[in-house]
């Protein structure tokens, strides 16, 4: 085991898990070894607006990539100038006219799968491009959002991911509001 006292702490020291998870686990490190953890990283990944675990992978090793070249400063600094998702632009101009809904998460509270500022736009058939964090919140809104492209409007909605989340052994705990509008 690598001991933070001894000096042999690795270049590269990253933990996935809720803020309060991470924070709980920080925080007894700290008190076992009595040293400061200012160089873990967490949360683990540079912000590219992975969702996949296989996008999650790689915006992991950017990260460490990043750390290796640039040094232990905010890695997430060189990454300012990453634009908006394109693809749901892209979309939209394939969707030839059609009425489709952006959702996009306006605001977060806890544990999230993504903050403010994550969209997915809701084709008239079901398809969706980009993403506000998967699972059942997903599907709770693509049923709004599908309900609004047939309807015509918008709605703000409160996806609560609370429920049974430490039970299930859930990452994610805490609650979005949602916009959901005709694009």
């Amino acid at each position: 085991m690598l001991s933070i006292r001894t000096g042999q702490f690795p270049r590269y020291l990253g933990m996935i898990g809720s803020k309060r998870r991470v924070a709980i686990v920080k925080k007894q490190l700290e008190e076992e070894t009595g040293e400061k953890l200012d160089r873990l990283h967490a949360p683990i990944g540079l912000k590219i607006g992975a969702v996949t675990p296989e996008e999650i992978a790689v915006s992991i090793l950017a990260e460490v990539i990043c750390n290796m070249r640039l040094g232990t400063q905010s890695s997430s600094e060189p990454w300012r100038f990453i634009s908006p998702d394109m693809s749901l632009l892209r979309a939209l101009a394939g969707n030839r006219g059609e009425p489709a809904a952006l959702a996009t998460v306006t605001g977060t509270d806890g544990s999230t799968p993504c903050e403010a500022g994550a969209k997915m736009l809701v084709l008239p058939h079901g398809q969706i491009v980009g993403s506000i964090g998967g699972g059942c919140a997903e599907a709770e809104v693509m049923q709004k959002a599908a309900d609004i492209i047939q309807n015509g409007g918008f709605c703000l909605m409160e996806v609560d991911l609370t429920d049974s989340a430490e039970e299930d052994g859930m990452v994610c705990g805490g609650t979005m509001s949602v916009m959901i509008e005709v694009v």
